[in-house]
């Protein structure tokens, strides 16, 4: 159903103009990386990226990598999805919150799934 990539550099699905790059967003963009982005697999169109949200995500200068993340993305029309990072995943909860996140209206869903959804694992 989808081409998965991992790993994706923002710059090599995003760009900016000569005068943007020259204020510093072109060095942005290039110098971050999506977990993950579902694509269409016949035109490798983009219909969802995924972050693995860890620990380090709850530090300051993390945090405002990921607003700039979540606002360029907003601005291409990518929908975010941002899944709690944790030592095991479940593929139908994945896939619940794929699908989920593809139905919201919003281009950027943020969630956390319960704890009790994954009985016995740390985070």
């Amino acid at each position: 159903m989808f081409q998965v990539m991992c790993k994706v550099r923002v710059a090599d699905i995003l760009t900016c103009s000569d005068a943007d790059w020259r204020r510093g967003f072109g060095a942005a963009i290039s110098q971050k990386h999506l977990d993950f982005v579902l694509c269409e697999p016949r035109t490798t169109r983009i219909i969802l990226a995924i972050e693995l949200d860890d620990r380090s995500h709850e530090l300051k200068c993390r945090q405002q990598r990921d607003r700039f993340l979540n606002q360029t993305l907003r601005a291409a029309g990518i929908r975010l999805l941002r899944v709690k990072a944790r030592a095991r995943y479940s593929s139908d909860i994945i896939r619940r919150l794929v699908f989920a996140c593809l139905r919201s209206a919003a281009p950027e869903f943020s969630r956390q799934e319960p704890e009790s959804l994954y009985p016995g694992t740390a985070p």
